[in-house]
């Protein structure tokens, strides 16, 4: 089973895949057991019906996870796909009946490159705003008061 995964004419069974999948599940599933059995945790795992739940859910977060990061990537995969695509119109727009026209390519090229920049700000931004913020934000400050409106509570 080891040689399938360097020699690529040789498969790697379904039955292996799946036996794989739940012996990480269940891991996931018993951490904390676990850690606790290889002396990792001092805190004794409780046995009881809101620590089997807790695990569970413990569970589905961790393989929510792992699905949104597949999206995420392959969102990633489809702008490379989009800028392939856009880069094909432009080539296509610049094929003339005397060859390529230059001009086209470099405009081309300069429009493609902006909104590449466009796509990839906005989801930089997203992914500050959505997903980090999401996480590590809690609104329990004070409330916010401009320095124009200071300067006249003072007054």
């Amino acid at each position: 089973m080891i040689l399938s995964f360097f020699i690529p004419s040789i498969y790697i069974p379904s039955l292996f895949l799946s036996i794989l999948m739940i012996v990480s599940l269940l891991c996931i599933l018993f951490s904390h057991h676990i850690a606790w059995f290889m002396n990792l945790s001092q805190k004794k795992p409780n046995i009881s019906v809101m620590s089997v739940l807790e695990s569970f859910i413990e569970l589905f977060e961790v393989m929510l996870g792992y699905f949104t990061s597949t999206l995420s990537f392959v969102r990633v995969g489809a702008f490379a796909l989009s800028h392939a695509s856009i880069m094909s119109v432009v080539l296509s727009l610049a094929h003339g009946e005397n060859g390529y026209n230059l001009l086209v390519i470099i405009l081309g090229n300069i429009l493609v490159i902006a909104l590449e920049g466009l796509v990839a700000g906005i989801q930089t931004l997203r992914l500050e705003f959505y997903e980090i913020f999401s996480r590590f934000f809690i609104g329990n400050g004070r409330k916010f008061i401009s320095y124009k409106n200071q300067l006249k509570y003072k007054n």
